[in-house]
């Protein structure tokens, strides 16, 4: 259900010197058919945990960086977006752009916690983020609330 935010998007994107980045980050828009709301996702650094904080599928990286420094672990079947950008794409040359690529559903294999979402986040924050063990466990704490939640919300159903 993805599609480019704008027929003429790719075009905008690729203004601003493509040649000079070896990944370019935009926005995305996410669409909650339930509620008819769209929300805009922005790329963002993290100045604190010197991290990006890319929504995935508005990011274009070139050939040659996956080439240069690796590809996506596939052993991570809902995260392995978070892990390749955390480990590898701090080695980039790249640039956040605000205008939003794609507009996509609501509701993907990400959007909820299960076990294996759960397992795959606990081995990526301890692998690859950039941050203090106290921190990572808070990232934890929250996520296992979060699995918590999920399970309560599955029983009432």
């Amino acid at each position: 259900d993805d599609c480019y935010a704008e027929a003429d998007v790719l075009a905008q994107v690729f203004t601003h010197d493509a040649e000079l980045y070896d990944a370019i980050a935009c926005a995305i828009e996410v669409a909650n058919s339930a509620t008819n709301e769209i929300r805009t996702y922005q790329p963002h650094f993290s100045q604190a945990e010197k991290v990006y904080r890319l929504p995935h599928p508005g990011v274009i990286i070139k050939n040659t960086f996956y080439r240069d420094n690796g590809t996506y672990n596939e052993h991570f079947r809902i995260v392995a977006d978070v892990a390749f950008s955390l480990k590898y794409l701090q080695r980039a040359k790249l640039i956040l752009i605000a205008k939003p690529l794609v507009q996509m559903a609501a509701g993907g294999i990400s959007d909820k916690m299960t076990m294996r979402h759960f397992y795959e986040r606990l081995l990526c924050t301890f692998r690859y983020q950039p941050i203090s063990t106290i921190n990572k466990l808070g990232i934890i704490a929250n996520d296992i609330l979060l699995l918590l939640k999920a399970k309560s919300r599955n029983k009432k159903s």
